[in-house]
């Protein structure tokens, strides 16, 4: 008897995040293939073709579209960033690809309260947090990327566009003290060009909280 192996279809597939398949050369991402052993060649999605029973298909060195990393294979065995499969009758391979996500975490730089961190995807904006972090004497004026900053660079609930992770910082202003907020007791040394008897205590109040004694 003379036998002659039968061929099947070998269809790869590389998906978008959203499920779709890609128009564009290498939108999605690009994988090497061999046959049997030999050299590689870099394809990309929706490459097909017929091979004979038992051919050996190895897949390696999985690129995946800007913003995008591989989340799963369905059709091959993989072992150690290389995917292996036999052909045994008609398969699709299917790489899945997901969008990339960066962590965009708070810190009340001397203060407390911070929200706690959110997830920025890529390409997607990010609104942040309204949250406002609190410190006793001072002005919670955004935030920053850096913990030295003296203005702010986000607002709460501004937009975060970077694709990339980041610690935002509390942006401070010291609190001032106005003429209006400083009293004195007793009232009848506050007058100006008042005349206090000897060995009165007199206290200074400011901003309703410090207080500074002194005696005539």
């Amino acid at each position: 008897a003379n036998w002659i192996p039968n061929e099947y279809y070998l269809n790869l597939n590389i998906y978008n995040p959203d499920g779709s398949e890609p128009f564009s050369t290498g939108e999605a991402g690009t994988v090497e293939m061999s046959v049997n052993g030999g050299s590689y060649t870099r394809l990309y999605n929706e490459t097909g073709e017929n091979y004979p029973y038992g051919t050996v298909v190895t897949f390696r060195n999985f690129t995946p579209g800007t913003g995008r990393y591989l989340s799963s294979v369905a059709g091959a065995t993989e072992s150690n960033g290389t995917w292996t499969l036999t052909i045994t009758g008609a398969i699709n391979v299917d790489f899945y690809t997901a969008w990339e996500t960066y962590q965009v975490c708070y810190n009340a730089n001397g203060g407390s309260g911070a929200p706690g961190c959110q997830t920025k995807t890529y390409g997607v904006d990010l609104t942040l947090s309204n949250t406002k972090p609190t410190m006793t004497g001072y002005t919670f004026l955004g935030w920053s990327t850096s913990s030295t900053a003296t203005s702010q660079t986000y607002n709460a609930e501004g937009t975060y566009t970077s694709n990339s992770g980041a610690t935002l910082y509390a942006v401070w202003k010291k609190n001032e003290t106005k003429l209006s907020d400083v009293a004195v007791s007793p009232p009848s040394c506050a007058a100006s060009g008042s005349t206090c008897s000897a060995g009165t205590s007199i206290t200074i109040n400011v901003g309703g909280s410090t207080n500074y004694e002194f005696k005539t």
